[in-house]
């Protein structure tokens, strides 16, 4: 996909149907009011919501892409997050094996947070039934049962926790979420290779978290970071996100570092928000936005 000049774009969008608190068209929206040029949701294992935010961005004279962020783990060098694919084409549909594998391994992670939260809090009254009700209450339907829910729905049952972005950074709560046993179907680097044979564009986001948003970890890794872009491209990866890392004080020099490092290794650049509206730590569209000249 080329565009005519460049663009500003965010393409690292959430909503509704993951764990965002705003609808397609409310994101769309949102972006209009930033200027953003160029605007892809990437909810989280689904592209559901693409039809309604295409309609959206069309309105407001928008080029909307069709993304999703997709669970992948890869035991292999210790990653526990995600990869981002782009669809200029619109043809997910392709890889929905994957996404669909990836939604009931998310739902087996959710199990497995309420189960280390009752033992944490001492209750036992916790259940996935409340919290899919929950959901239900909130949008109308059931989509992602997502870490943000829970938070919220932790908070409806009485127990005292500080604001989320607090819980998001504290131990316990990454103890809760963590991907270590969840099923380890589609690799990171098995779905590189899908996504890229499919016609997407994959792009490793946020990759500083890997590392603490710390340059100083990040230069002293440098050699196994520059390896491992260079395998990942190998296998089809295309680009590296520019991240906002919560308003991290590190983030700049974490992305000056990305950038160099995968300047060297070939890779492109992406840029997003990673915008998830309402509790989240993220800022709003268009916070971490860049030129884009395409895929």
């Amino acid at each position: 996909m080329k565009l005519p000049s460049i663009m500003l774009s965010d393409l690292h969008t959430h909503s509704v149907f993951s764990d965002g608190t705003s609808t397609p068209e409310e994101v769309a929206a949102l972006a209009a009011k930033a200027h953003i040029n160029v605007l892809a949701l990437t909810d989280h294992n689904t592209t559901e919501g693409y039809t309604r935010f295409a309609n959206a961005c069309k309105e407001h004279g928008i080029t909307g892409i069709q993304g999703v962020e997709i669970d992948c783990q890869e035991p292999e060098i210790g990653y526990y997050s995600e990869l981002l694919a782009y669809f200029p084409e619109n043809n997910a549909a392709d890889i929905e094996p994957v996404l669909l594998q990836k939604r009931e391994a998310r739902t087996e992670r959710v199990e497995r947070a309420l189960c280390r939260a009752s033992a944490h809090f001492g209750r036992n009254d916790l259940s996935m039934e409340e919290l899919r009700a929950l959901a239900l209450r909130e949008n109308g339907f059931v989509r992602m049962l997502s870490n943000k829910l829970t938070y919220r729905y932790f908070l409806s049952k009485g127990i005292s926790l500080p604001e989320y972005p607090v819980c998001q950074d504290a131990s316990w709560w990454k103890g809760f979420w963590s991907m270590k046993g969840i099923p380890t179907q589609y690799t990171l680097f098995e779905t590189t290779v899908i996504v890229r044979k499919a016609g997407g564009y994959p792009v490793l986001p946020h990759f500083g978290f890997c590392f603490g948003v710390d340059p100083v970890s990040m230069e002293e890794n440098k050699e196994r970071i520059i390896s491992l872009f260079k395998k990942m491209k190998g296998l089809g990866l295309w680009g590296v996100e520019l991240h906002p890392y919560r308003s991290n004080k590190n983030a700049p020099a974490v992305n000056r570092l990305i950038a160099q490092w995968a300047g060297e290794t070939g890779l492109h650049l992406t840029c997003g928000s990673d915008y998830h509206g309402g509790i989240s730590a993220h800022g709003a569209v268009g916070y971490m936005c860049d030129t884009f000249r395409g895929f």
